[in-house]
């Protein structure tokens, strides 16, 4: 069964619908879906959300749109995505909010998730529910709006218009002889060509797809020998030296297939309270220097102005650090350093980076993390 959410892949990657799939699960789409039920109920949306939608709007609706008759149909609706007996070549879907608005229909779908998604220019998964729609409902042009609550109320809206909307259903349609014939080629033992993209992010025909094992396979066993020979000579050593450059590059290669693979899907168990994923701990603490002056003469206070003073000197650098203050609390004894540290933390002049790696980590240990606002600046910060 071809689905309206599959159409990004398979306009991208046609192959990724004839390789074996394997099923993907994420507590991130768990989590999207208990909002989803909850921007279901369109009378109890906030204002600033209900203005967005035309009178009469309905939520959850099934559809379906058949490439061979260009016919379009509503299945029912409802949450669960049981779409019942489908026609050979129908595509079907649920859209979040569907209207029927004058000579156009409405379809909007909500983006719970923090990231953005594709444009509702380009947005093919929302542009075949609007097909489907405007074919079932008889009407010829759609107005399509993508609508983040989790980043702002962000909105993003499109105009499809009538010729656009039956090119777009040509191009769609051609996906099912294309789609026969990788199924031909498959059965034959052929190699499929692929296409890789942000579109592998969700593939679930990811563990048969020849760019994602192809390079594992090299480096299982396609490894000089030169590598680990002990006799080497200038023209062998020349040729380890390249091995070992690939052999690198494919494990850097991995290891960002395995990184990309965490942050989608969740850490990996190892086993004995290890764990493998994306993680946080605290980093580098830094110093509020205003606190650090107030706290230093709260402590210092009693041993003369003169101390202070020159405590503050030893203390700051550029900037007030622990090791400056490491420094000006040697003759005082380590007491007065412990001192002043704690209370600049109770005046909160000492404030922890949190950082969010990914590595291998005992998990009694440390938090996993998880997708929240400040995991999408920090990463986004760090350019990942």
């Amino acid at each position: 069964m071809m689905t309206f959410s599959q159409l990004p892949r398979l306009m991208a990657c046609l192959a990724s619908g004839v390789l074996p799939h394997a099923k993907l699960a994420s507590i991130y789409a768990e989590a999207g879906r208990e909002e989803h039920v909850e921007l279901s109920n369109l009378d109890a949306l906030p204002d600033r959300l209900r203005a967005l939608i035309p009178p009469g709007a309905r939520s959850e609706v099934k559809l379906a749109w058949d490439a061979a008759t260009d016919q379009g149909r509503i299945i029912g609706e409802g949450a669960d995505r049981g779409y019942g007996e489908l026609a050979p070549f129908e595509i079907a879907g649920s859209a979040d909010v569907i209207a029927d608005d004058g000579d156009e229909v409405f379809v909007l779908d909500w983006k719970t998730g923090r990231s953005l998604v594709d444009p509702a220019a380009r947005n093919w998964q929302l542009w075949g529910l609007a097909l489907a729609a405007a074919r079932a409902l008889g009407r010829t042009e759609a107005r399509v709006m993508l609508v983040y609550p989790n980043r702002g109320d962000e909105v993003d809206e499109h105009q499809i218009d009538a010729l656009e909307l039956d090119a777009f259903g040509r191009r769609v349609a051609q996906l099912f002889p294309g789609v026969i014939e990788l199924q031909r080629q498959f059965r034959k033992g052929q190699a499929l060509s692929v296409s890789e993209g942000t579109w592998c992010k969700y593939c679930p025909a990811k563990a048969h797809c020849p760019a994602k094992i192809g390079m594992l396979l090299q480096l299982a066993g396609g490894a000089s020998p030169d590598i680990v020979d002990n006799t080497l000579t200038p023209a062998r050593a020349l040729h380890a030296y390249q091995s070992l450059v690939r052999a690198e590059d494919l494990v850097k290669q991995a290891r960002e297939r395995l990184d990309k693979f965490v942050d989608e899907q969740g850490p990996i168990d190892l086993g004995n309270g290890r764990a493998y994923g994306r993680y946080s701990r605290r980093g580098n603490e830094k110093l509020d220097a205003g606190i650090v002056r107030e706290a230093i003469v709260d402590v210092i206070g009693g041993a003369g102005e003169r101390d202070v003073e020159a405590f503050l000197q030893q203390a700051f650098e550029v900037k007030a650090t622990k090791a400056g203050i490491k420094r000006a609390a040697k003759p005082y004894g380590a007491k007065i350093e412990k001192a002043i540290l704690g209370r600049t933390r109770e005046l909160g002049g000492i404030q922890a980076e949190m950082r969010y790696p990914i590595g291998e980590y005992v998990r009694s240990e440390y938090p996993e993390a998880i997708d929240t606002v400040v995991l999408d600046a920090a990463l986004a910060e760090a350019g990942e």
